[in-house]
């Protein structure tokens, strides 16, 4: 079992370099990957440099549209949108584990380190 088995990436300009070996080691860890690349050609010889698990779209970052398209892709493709599974009522403090009906990133337990990351009781620490 890998560590991000079951776990979708979308990865920028990753027809080579550091781009290019994160998304094959994300693929070893068991995540599927979106790729996207300037270059048809370049696309494709990553794609099959990744080999499973990954879907390559042609597009540039820097472009709005080819952004909206990336969207549409991943979530036809994968089946879900990204906001589709937060349920803020019963999100669970990964660190302490208090349920927390307020807000995903801040957590109410005073005693939790995520309470104090958030910036509340700094001045009592």
């Amino acid at each position: 079992m890998g560590k991000l088995d079951g776990k979708v990436a979308v990865i920028t300009a990753a027809t080579s370099g550091m781009a290019l070996a994160t998304a094959k080691l994300f693929v070893q860890e068991g995540a599927y990957v979106f790729i996207t690349g300037r270059r048809k050609d370049k696309l494709d010889e990553a794609v099959k440099a990744i080999g499973r698990n990954v879907t390559g779209i042609q597009g540039d970052a820097s472009d709005l549209a080819d952004l909206d398209r990336l969207y549409d892709t991943v979530k036809k493709k994968k089946g879900k949108d990204a906001d589709d599974d937060k349920d803020e009522s019963n999100w669970e403090c990964p660190y302490c584990g208090t349920d927390n009906p307020a807000t995903r990133n801040t957590c109410s337990n005073r005693e939790c380190p995520l309470y104090r990351r958030a910036g509340r009781d700094w001045h009592k620490n």
